[in-house]
C-alpha cells in the first residue's frame, strides 16, 4: 500500500469555490456546535482551506490533544473533524484549498500514525495508513514523524527551530525517559513512568502555564486578524509558536495574517 506521505494531493484536485460564504446559525442540529461558537465562526470567516469549499479549523482540547471540526462555506454546515482528540494526540494535519485530500499523523496511545484519507462531503474515508511502533518515550514526547508538507494549508513546520531555550519553552519538549516495554508492563502507566523520569516534578504545572500562556497569544491573535490587523496577529502566533512550537491554530493563524497582509498591500495603490 503505499505510503501516506505519498499521497498526492494533486490526484484530489477539486474547483475552489469563489462566491459568498454562508456563516453556521447554530439552530437545528448545529446547535450542539454552539459552545465552540467563536472558534467556529473565526475558522468559517478565515475563508476556504480545504476540499474547494471547505475550511478545517483546529483548536487545543488540552496538553496535547488537537481537537476540531469542518465547515462548509457554502452551506454553513458543520462536521465533527473526525481526526484529534484524546486518543489522537500531537495532531498534526496537511490539507490543501484544492484538494479533498488529508494527510494527518498522531499517537494514538501505542503507536505514531500516518494516514492519508479522502473527504466525500460527509466524511473521510481512509486511503493509506502507516504505524510506526517508535519508543514511547518519543511519542509521549511528540516526536512521531509528520507528514510536515510546507506546501500545505494546515501543516506542521519547522517552528521548534524558533522556540527559545528558556527553561519554560524546554520543559514542553525535555525528552521523557519512557520505553516502548514499560508502557506494556501490568500496572505501569505513563503518569507513573514520567514520576520516575528526569522530568522535574513540577513539569504539569508547567506544561500547564505553557498552554495557558500560548492560548492567550492566540486569542490574541485571533482578536487582532477580526479586526484586520494583521501584524498584530503575525505577532501574536509567532510569540504562541515559540512556547509552544506544535500549536497547529497558531501556524494557522500566522499563515493566514501573513497571506491576507500580503493581498492588503497588493491592493494598495500607489499614485
Amino acid at each position: 500500500m503505499e505510503a501516506a506521505k505519498d499521497v498526492s494531493f494533486d490526484k484530489y484536485k477539486v474547483d475552489v469555490y469563489t462566491g459568498p460564504f454562508v456563516l453556521p446559525d447554530f439552530q437545528g442540529k448545529q446547535k450542539q456546535y454552539k459552545d465552540y461558537r467563536t472558534r467556529i465562526m473565526e475558522g468559517a470567516k478565515s475563508g476556504v482551506n480545504f476540499a474547494g469549499h471547505y475550511h478545517i479549523v483546529t483548536f487545543g482540547c488540552g496538553t496535547s490533544c488537537q481537537t476540531g471540526y469542518i465547515i462548509d462555506e457554502k452551506t454553513g454546515e458543520i462536521y465533527d473533524l473526525g481526526f484529534g482528540g484524546e486518543d489522537q494526540t500531537y495532531l498534526n494535519l496537511d490539507s490543501k484549498p484544492d484538494s479533498a485530500l488529508v494527510r494527518a499523523s498522531y499517537f494514538d496511545g501505542n503507536a505514531c500514525r500516518t494516514e492519508a484519507s479522502v473527504w466525500d462531503g460527509s466524511r473521510f474515508t481512509s486511503i493509506a495508513r502507516r504505524s510506526t511502533p517508535a519508543s514511547a518515550d518519543a511519542a509521549v514526547e511528540g516526536d512521531c514523524p509528520t507528514i510536515n508538507d510546507p506546501t500545505a494549508t494546515v501543516a506542521t513546520s519547522n517552528a521548534a527551530s524558533e522556540a527559545p531555550t528558556t527553561p519554560l519553552a524546554q520543559a514542553a519538549v525535555e525528552p521523557q525517559q519512557i520505553t516502548e516495554e514499560s508502557m506494556h508492563q501490568p500496572g505501569t502507566s505513563v503518569a507513573s513512568e514520567q514520576r520516575q523520569s528526569k522530568i522535574p516534578a513540577q513539569q504539569p504545572q508547567e506544561n500547564s502555564d505553557i498552554e495557558s500562556a500560548a492560548g492567550q497569544m492566540l486569542a490574541d491573535g485571533q482578536a487582532c486578524f477580526s479586526r484586520q490587523d494583521y501584524t498584530c496577529a503575525i505577532t501574536n502566533a509567532t510569540d504562541a509558536l515559540r512556547i509552544k512550537p506544535s500549536l497547529d491554530a497558531a501556524k494557522s493563524l500566522r499563515s493566514r495574517a501573513q497571506a491576507a497582509q500580503s493581498q492588503a498591500m497588493n491592493n494598495i495603490d500607489i499614485h
